[in-house]
């Protein structure tokens, strides 16, 4: 007999039968009608029928309590319980198996957005959760499952991805999880404890094509690109192209450096059986700012994977350098701080060389320097250098015909020499007559240094304050006490002091001599202790007024007016390296152009794009008295990043973009075909089952079938309730209530 809905029964303690209960309560209704009879003369018609029904009613309840009534049911609401999707988005999904389409696109439509995909039908009986994952676990909505695979999905990490769907198994009572994969694991880990910690059945989908053996792999790609991140306009730019390659030795390939349709330059090469291999390309760069180049190879046939077939480089291309030669006689502390301010400055390249012995030099810098005794030991070599910097070279180590050599160098080639004076250049006289002090602008004479001199506070003069390399000294020097200042026999005609002693007994005296000395320039400093100026200032020397002092002293030895040039690019930035290894910091470094008003407001922002996409925002530091910032990036992951960046010179402003290749975009790529063990293993570790995505669906009808034997069996008793026992006192307590009103007790 069955009063309730299918998968609902009424059960009683002790096995009691319907019958048995009816004929129980028919005979407490009897005892109650009868136990009632005498009051009904009593109290007429409708109160005897209100206090019958109230004790009836009320032995009713205590027959109940004693067969203990109890409704029994299986729990099948599968709505509550929970199904998770997981699709792979790891860049191996992106490879194209058949239809045209990629491993990620086919799983997504099956599982998420197609016509007939699984998960919308599951969730007609589950609430379903979905989930891509490469590098771990991200909870999406299906509606908005992305297009394409992530493009920062260059790991496939299962360990990690197992890990945090136990903790979503758990929180959301996971009843089933559906894997969609290839089953390329490219980060370790034991994944059969993984996968046991889960506590829910993986239903595997095999997402790719098995490796066929008679199709071996074979891959053509450009692994990285080496060449100089900054080049001067006009100067050759050689770049070694690093390729990979297995399974075309023997072909013939062209390597192409590209900018736009423009082909820069093409070199013709036949592959051998080495893995690696590296080509030769020689271009010239005509156009000053950053410029992206592209590197290719062709497209052979087979040939596995087609993103690796070019790369980008992008490099700073800037005006000519200037180079400096620096040769100092002893160690002194002004060779410390000089050699470091030139080293600093991206647009000089400097030779440094100081005497380490009584007749040894050692030599600092990237140039072939031939060297006899302390000078340049021919005309070709001076010829390299824009200024030399000559420090306090005893006369021993300058013979006339090569001071003759330095002499016809600034007067015909334009050069630029600068003397920072000492001992043996001012204070011995030994150069007095000398080719040296004819170039001077002022003449030498013999002297012996003072014995703890009183310091000397310095200041510019009229003409000195008037010179774009003074800029920023006016407040600095009078704060700058110097012990040893040289004197000099005079300054010459037509020479400008522009820096000069403002007190005590020697006030007036000269610091820094110029002069114009045939096509060239020459300076003369008397003392060098003017380092000491970056200690009154704080902050980082090379940043410095002090530091821009040396660099600007040097651009007007050079002759390179440093004047705004409203054609140059408003930024200009490099990093420090064409290619970064896994992990490896990127130094970014951006220049703005001179504004033509000193006083304009100078800025430079910028984010990092991976597949077009803005995964970063850079900030950077208020450019210093140079125009430049620099910040240090450190990469999320490998691939080829794009750096944008924005600079503003006072109301011009100017946008660039540059390319930076860290560690292996591409392993993910690499023999990846699909790997049915891994899938298997984990549904038989964490007792679900395998599937391809070509029978997916039956995934559906085995979780559900799996949902309706996991229903387990209720049991509700229905009288075990405060509110049952409420209900009986409230009974007992009205119907007392009324007897005693009517004086039956």
């Amino acid at each position: 007999m069955r009063f309730l809905p299918e998968h609902f029964e009424l059960v009683f303690r002790r096995s009691w039968s319907w019958p048995v209960l009816v004929a129980a309560l028919l005979v407490v209704a009897l005892i109650v009608w009868q136990w009632n009879r005498p009051t009904r003369l009593a109290l007429g018609k409708w109160a005897s029928r209100l206090l019958t029904a109230l004790k009836t009613l009320a032995a009713v309840l205590v027959v109940l309590w004693l067969v203990n009534p109890r409704i029994r049911y299986l729990s099948a609401k599968t709505e509550d319980a929970g199904i998770a999707v997981v699709l792979d988005s790891s860049m191996s999904m992106a490879a194209k198996d058949a239809l045209n389409k990629t491993r990620y696109e086919a799983a997504r439509e099956s599982l998420m957005v197609g016509q007939e995909a699984l998960g919308p039908e599951l969730e007609k009986r589950f609430q379903v959760n979905y989930y891509l994952f490469n590098r771990g676990l991200k909870p999406i909505d299906r509606s908005s499952a992305p297009m394409q695979t992530d493009p920062a999905g260059l790991e496939t990490n299962y360990g990690e991805t197992l890990k945090a769907l136990a903790s979503e198994a758990r929180s959301k009572r996971l009843k089933a999880v559906i894997f969609a994969s290839d089953g390329n694991n490219t980060a370790g880990g034991d994944l059969r404890r993984a996968a046991q910690d889960v506590s829910a059945p993986i239903y595997a989908i095999a997402v790719g094509r098995r490796r066929d053996p008679n199709e071996p792999w074979r891959d053509l790609g450009i692994e990285r690109i080496d060449a100089p991140t900054r080049v001067e306009v006009g100067r050759e730019l050689k770049v070694k192209a690093r390729l990979n390659q297995e399974g075309f030795a023997g072909e013939s390939i062209t390597v192409q450096a590209q900018q736009g349709e423009t082909v820069l330059a093409s070199t013709p090469y036949q592959l051998t059986e080495a893995p690696v291999q590296t080509v030769a390309l020689t271009f010239t760069p005509q156009t000053k700012g950053t410029q992206t180049y592209v590197f290719s190879v062709p497209h052979l046939a087979n040939d596995q994977i087609e993103e690796n077939d070019q790369t980008r480089l992008s490099v700073a291309v800037t005006d000519r350098q200037m180079k400096v030669l620096y040769i100092e006689g002893q160690l002194r502390w002004v060779y410390k701080f000089v050699k470091r301010t030139l080293e600093t400055e991206e647009t000089i390249e400097s030779d440094c060389v100081i005497r380490t012995g009584a007749a040894q030099f050692y030599h600092q810098g990237k140039s072939k320097l031939a060297l006899r005794k302390g000078l340049p030991a021919n005309y070709d070599d001076l010829g390299q250098y824009n200024v030399i910097i000559l420090g306090d070279l005893p006369r021993a180590f300058a013979d006339d015909g090569q001071l003759q050599l330095i002499d016809k160098w600034v007067r015909e080639n334009k050069g630029g020499l600068l003397l920072i004076g000492g001992l043996y250049t001012l204070g011995s006289g030994e150069y007095g007559g000398s080719a040296l002090e004819t170039m001077m602008p002022a003449t030498f004479k013999k002297q012996a240094p003072p014995r703890n001199p009183p310091p000397s506070k310095l200041e510019l003069t009229p003409t000195g304050m008037g010179q774009n390399a003074m800029a920023g000294l006016a407040e600095v020097l009078p704060k700058v006490p110097l012990n040893l200042i040289f004197s000099t026999g005079g300054v010459k005609p037509g020479a400008e002091t522009w820096i000069e002693v403002a007190d005590g007994p020697s006030r007036g005296a000269p610091v820094l001599v110029t002069q114009r000395y045939g096509e060239g320039r020459t300076a003369l400093l008397t003392t060098d202790e003017l380092w000491e100026m970056s200690l009154r200032e704080g902050g980082a020397a090379e940043k410095s007024p002090s530091s821009r002092f040396w660099l600007q002293l040097i651009q007007w030895l050079a002759q390179i007016e440093d004047k705004g040039n409203e054609e140059d690019p408003v930024v200009i930035a490099s990093t420090d390296r064409s290619y970064y290894d896994s992990n490896q910091d990127v130094q970014i470094s951006a220049r703005l152009r001179k504004p033509a008003d000193p006083g304009e407001a100078l800025a430079v922002s910028g984010e990092i794009l991976a597949q077009g996409q803005e995964i970063e925002r850079l900030n950077f530091p208020e450019p210093d008295l140079s125009r430049a910032a620099k910040l240090t990036w450190k990469p999320p992951h490998d691939g080829l990043f794009t750096i944008r960046l924005h600079g503003q010179v006072g109301d011009n402003k100017g946008d660039l973009e540059m390319d930076t290749l860290v560690g292996r975009p591409f392993r993910e790529r690499e023999r990846n075909a699909l790997d049915e063990t891994t899938l298997r293993n984990l549904a038989r570790d964490s007792g679900g089952a395998f599937f391809t995505l070509l029978n997916a669906r039956d995934a559906g009808r085995t979780i559900e079938a799996a949902a309706a034997e996991m229903n387990e069996r209720v049991e509700k008793d229905l009288l075990d309730s405060p509110w049952a026992f409420a209900l009986f006192c409230g009974i007992v307590s009205v119907e007392w209530t009324l007897r005693r009103r009517k004086n039956l007790i």
